[in-house]
């Protein structure tokens, strides 16, 4: 039974709805977030979403703290999922005070833009979708404008294909591409949002074709199980569209969503979208034809899951030979039965190095592991030899996302972490067996969050995909008793809101003592209600929230905003190095670049003086860096480059600076024993020194690491001449 608080004051009521309302644009506005390009920053497909989506979360939980101080209505509950996901949120953040390198758990990079800081956004938008969104009407609507999204960025994703340009994207440069990046930037996460929004567009279309006609309410005092029985009983399905017209245009709206949705699946060729898709869609199939309240259609389901499992079959068997005609026709298929398809699929790829590494460095640490977001480290400790030919790739994050948490938070980021999935899938599977009015689209949710988890079993989240995750997250977590009982809860006049609620005051349940129901206060009561109390409610509160939205918009966004720009714009030494201050948390990256900048710049001065100077300014940037990430071997070479091109510049100073070029190799072993780069940087710095010992150590290590013959005969003739001078 829907509730509604009174409003004795028509001012106070236009306020709250206001809020209300600017409140749900924002969660809108949200779904903007693909679309997002920064063109005039670093990384423009990871910073402009990321702050974009920070911005809008923060505004929104600003206006949601006045609301929730004005009405109760809108206050969080305690919700099973909300709280495991804090508890993850609380994991990863100890972790990452513990681990490696906090400042890279906290802040990751400009190149992610996904630690504990953004964590905490996505915890807050979670929270407040829950408390704002309420009931079936609003959730469609919802989900509708998601949709309304995905048809846009489909459009821009065909303008790509036919090498397109449009002045408002310039990323659309009429350039041919073999695989969809669309303005996400990568086709693996363009693969990941068309999986998702396929599988809600299908959902929504099914409800809007196949929703019961009716639905009963469970009767005061009537027994729960009784009360769902009859709720199950009087729902009765059927095609419910009919010839209505504007009925059509949604069906055909819903449809077009779910092409674009599949447009943008086949065309970024992404295998874990594929397999994500595939596994969701079949398990939806398969939860109908068990649950479903339609006779015809679960016996259509039954005969879909069969023909899905065949299907599924004959890919596996026949693609290397009858299906080899399907290459051509989208990037899927080229890589999947196409000669791009690969043979290996579990030894020897990155992926399943990925994972071996994080299990071997969870056994290293299993309590909090290495630090949030500091994957890197794991990789370069745990590849081994052999495992690749020649260079390494580097992943700083694992494509295996449960494997990666595993790693880098432990069992106290893991355990909530794999409790928030069970919790959540749980809930998703408990709304579809209530075959409640909006089953369909509990059904193709529940999929797509399915979807998402195998997905995520080869790739990992970003901005744009972890916004879907979240969203459906939010939707299952309305199957809560405490959840569901608060969405009966809101505004007078909401006309979007559960119906049915009684315009009086609230009334409280009976106790055990036996007592009669006692009536509360209208949530705007001023008169009766303490002048402190509604002074700091109307007036304190707002200010205060205010005041630190502002600075958190100053300082944890447009600051970041301002370095991004300032990265790539060109300038002189110490114009470079102001820019590095302007936000250091997230500077690793620019100090990286700065730093090789600087060492190809010392043999260009021709002063001493001159060279001296640069070379103290540059240090002290690199031992900044350094003491930020320890562990971040990229930074690592590029600092013994640099101190190798000091002592060049500067001969009286060589031994001084060979010896920390020394210092950083080690380092550097250390951190990747394994690793390519650094086993070929040893045997540089050994050349750079002229130790014959030191060289002959560092060549039989590098010969011992398994590289492919032309790799390990890479040094021979130079150990040859070494050798000739030292006799």
């Amino acid at each position: 039974m829907a509730i509604q608080r009174p409003h004795a004051n028509p001012y106070e009521y236009l306020v709250d709805l206001t809020l209300l309302w600017a409140i749900r644009a924002g969660l809108i506005a949200l779904l903007v977030t693909p679309v997002i390009v920064s063109p005039s920053t670093v990384f423009p497909f990871i910073v402009g979403k990321a702050l974009f989506a920070r911005t809008v979360i923060e505004i929104v939980l600003a206006l949601w703290l006045i609301l929730l101080i004005r009405r109760p209505e809108y206050r969080p509950v305690a919700s099973t999922l909300a709280i495991l996901f804090g508890l993850f949120l609380l994991g990863a953040l100890i972790s990452g005070l513990f681990g490696v390198s906090p400042q890279r758990s906290i802040w990751s990079n400009y190149q992610r833009m996904t630690g504990v800081f953004d964590l905490a956004h996505w915890f807050a938008a979670l929270v407040i979708m829950m408390t704002v969104i309420k009931g079936s009407l609003q959730w469609r609507i919802y989900l509708s404008a998601l949709l309304g999204i995905t048809i846009f960025i489909g459009f821009l994703g065909v303008l790509e294909a036919n090498q397109a340009t449009w002045s408002a994207f310039p990323w659309l440069r009429g350039l041919p591409v073999s695989r969809l990046g669309i303005s996400l930037g990568n086709a693996t996460y363009v693969g990941a949002f068309g999986m998702v929004t396929t599988l809600i567009a299908f959902g929504l279309f099914a409800d809007l074709v196949w929703r019961p006609k009716k639905a009963v309410e469970q009767a005061e005092g009537e027994p729960r199980r009784v009360g769902r029985r009859r709720r199950r009983a009087a729902l009765a399905y059927g095609a419910q569209w009919g010839i209505s017209p504007a009925t059509l245009a949604l069906a055909l709206f819903y449809l077009g969503a779910a092409a674009s949705g599949a447009f943008m699946m086949f065309g970024s060729g992404s295998r874990g979208a594929f397999f994500g898709f595939v596994l969701g869609l079949g398990l939806a199939v398969a939860a109908y034809a068990i649950w479903g309240k339609e006779r015809g259609l679960r016996l259509a389901s039954g005969v879909g899951i069969v023909l899905l499992i065949v299907a599924v079959l004959g890919f596996i068997t026949l693609r290397g030979s009858a299906l080899s005609g399907l290459s051509g026709v989208a990037p899927i298929f080229d890589r999947t039965v196409g000669d791009k398809a690969g043979g290996r699929l579990l030894a020897n790829t990155p992926r399943s190095v990925g994972t071996r590494a994080a299990l071997e460095a969870f056994a290293d640490r299993p309590i909090v592991g290495w630090g949030y977001e500091n994957f890197a480290t794991v990789w370069n400790r745990n590849v081994d030899i052999g495992d690749f030919g020649g260079p390494n790739p580097q992943f700083d994050l694992a494509h295996n996302k449960p494997a990666e948490i595993l790693a880098t938070t432990g069992i106290i980021g893991f355990v909530p972490y794999a409790g928030l999935w069970f919790w959540a899938l749980w809930l998703a599977i408990r709304k579809v067996r209530a075959k409640t009015e909006t089953q369909m689209i509990d059904l193709f949710v529940t999929a797509g969050i399915f979807a998402f988890l195998g997905h995520l079993l080869f790739l990992f989240d970003t901005t744009s995909t972890f916004l879907l995750l979240i969203m459906m997250m939010a939707f299952v977590a309305a199957g809560e008793a405490r959840v569901a009982a608060r969405a009966g809860q809101h505004l007078p006049g909401d006309q979007l809101a559960p119906s049915g609620g009684p315009a009086g005051p609230v009334t409280e349940p009976a106790g055990r003592s036996g007592r009669g129901q006692r009536p509360t206060l209208p949530a705007d009561s001023a008169a009766r209600r303490p002048y402190w109390r509604y002074m700091w409610a109307r007036v304190f509160a707002p200010i205060l929230i205010a005041t630190v939205l502002v600075l958190s918009l100053l300082v944890t966004q447009l600051q970041p905003w301002r370095a991004a720009r300032s990265v790539i714009q060109p300038g002189t030494r110490d114009e470079l190095i102001a820019d590095l201050k302007i936000f250091p948390q997230l500077s690793t990256i620019p100090r990286i670049e700065f730093l090789f900048a600087m060492a190809n710049e010392f043999d260009q001065l021709e002063d001493p003086a001159d060279r001296e100077d640069l070379i103290d300014a540059t240090e002290t940037e690199a031992l900044t860096a350094t003491e930020d990430e320890p562990e971040n071997l990229k930074l690592r070479l590029v600092v013994v480059a640099f101190y190798r091109a000091a002592a060049d510049a500067l001969p009286e100073r060589r031994a001084e600076f060979m010896e920390k070029a020394r210092q950083h190799t080690d380092k550097a072993i250390e951190i990747g024993p394994h690793i390519f780069e650094s086993l070929k940087n040893d045997v540089e710095q050994a050349f750079a020194e002229g130790d014959l010992a030191t060289i002959e150590v560092a060549v039989t290590r590098w010969r011992e690491a398994g590289w492919v013959a032309f790799n390990r005969q890479l040094f021979d003739a130079r150990l040859q001449e070494a050798r000739a001078v030292a006799q």
